[in-house]
């Protein structure tokens, strides 16, 4: 699944919104609207916001009736691959992470088992590396 979590379902979602759109198309299913400037606008009625949260529970439920090798359904190996979830055999490893996710850890394994974290002083004390960033530190400040 080298793909980001939301991808497949997004995928799902514009193949089922342009076939929508050519329907609607082909049901002449225009605004019909004059812009300000005397020209008609061409675009396409808005089906509602109804439709749309429709559309996405159905995406979303087509996905998810997909099944791997393992029968895994893809919100189930999302959350594996997200570090979310225990894995098939209900046990948790870091080789079950997306590959990027795995390189942070090989770079940084004393943080990631807890050895060198410092504690967070909320009163602003400490360096830098230890403080909260302030809301004026950008965010490469606060990863760096």
């Amino acid at each position: 699944m080298p793909r980001i979590c939301v991808s497949r379902p997004k995928d799902e979602w514009r193949r089922l919104w342009n076939e929508k759109k050519i329907e609607l198309i082909e049901g002449n299913a225009w605004q019909n609207k004059v812009r300000s400037d005397g020209v008609w606008s061409g675009k396409l009625k808005n089906p509602g916001k109804r439709y749309f949260l429709t559309l996405a529970a159905k995406a979303v439920r087509r996905v998810n009736a997909q099944r791997d090798k393992n029968g895994l359904n893809y919100a189930r190996k999302a959350m594996i691959r997200c570090g979310l979830s225990l894995d098939v055999d209900g046990k948790w490893r870091v080789e079950q992470l997306f590959s990027h996710l795995q390189e942070i850890i090989r770079k940084y394994p004393d943080e990631f088992t807890g050895k060198h974290v410092g504690s967070a002083s909320l009163s602003g004390e400490g360096d830098a590396s230890t403080r909260p960033p302030s809301s004026s530190s950008s965010i490469t400040e606060a990863v760096v």
